[in-house]
């Protein structure tokens, strides 16, 4: 196959980390990584420790519809460069729901009052920081997810993960992409964006990563052909 499907459902803890290690193990060189999640979330440090090792693979990610993916699990998804969310508004289908709240302290110090507590937090939220960084994410989203309550689900909608940088496709991979696919044919990005835009208007017959928008994916010989300037 050309895709490998690695699944996360359930608590992600540091033993999901430990599995998805080994599951990855048994991937082929050349495959592409889709990580389906549908978790109610969990420990996030080893939701970003996932995330960066997704991120790193240039993994798809997805949440099917009639499932949930709520904070931990919302970081984890966020690592995705291109990222699938299954949201349709047709009567009786469930949609996909990809929640946020703050995230509870995984290890609570020995002293539990006020000063020691924002002094955990505070670094719980540096790191969610430095991880929303890594992933081109918007620093208001880790903002916002400290305001609501952890028994309380904020759910997001399309413009909202969008605006949060949670849309479709990750902006600096589309630029590697163009980046990419310029140096291939010898020309310039400007020039890149144009034909891949023609192509995509004039192409009947598309692959099968064209069809799923796998942006570095196999191209259809009628998009090659006007890429490189041959047609």
């Amino acid at each position: 196959s050309c895709m490998f499907n690695l699944r996360i459902y359930g608590h992600i803890g540091p033993e999901t980390v430990t599995k998805a290690h080994k599951a990855l193990a048994h991937r082929l060189p050349g495959q592409r990584l889709v990580v389906t999640l549908a978790s109610q979330g969990g420990d996030i440090d080893a939701a970003m420790t996932l995330g960066r090792m997704f991120r790193a693979a240039r993994a798809h990610t997805e949440v099917k519809q009639g499932t949930t993916c709520i904070s931990a699990c919302m970081l984890v998804f966020a690592s995705g460069v291109v990222r699938h969310a299954f949201d349709e508004d047709t009567p009786g289908t469930k949609t996909t729901k990809i929640g946020i709240h703050r995230p509870a302290l995984a290890a609570v110090p020995q002293q539990t009052d006020m000063t020691a507590l924002k002094k955990a937090m505070d670094e719980a939220v540096r790191r969610m920081r430095a991880y929303a960084a890594e992933m081109n994410v918007s620093d208001r989203l880790i903002d916002d997810m400290l305001i609501i309550p952890p028994e309380t689900i904020r759910w997001l909608s399309d413009s909202e993960r969008d605006a949060y940088g949670l849309g479709y496709v990750d902006p600096v991979f589309a630029e590697a992409v163009v980046i990419d696919g310029a140096k291939k044919y010898g020309i310039t990005p400007a020039e890149y964006r144009e034909r891949d835009k023609r192509a995509r208007a004039e192409c009947d017959v598309i692959t099968f990563d064209e069809a799923f928008g796998f942006l570095d994916g196999e191209r259809s010989r009628c998009a090659t052909d006007i890429i490189s300037g041959n047609r």
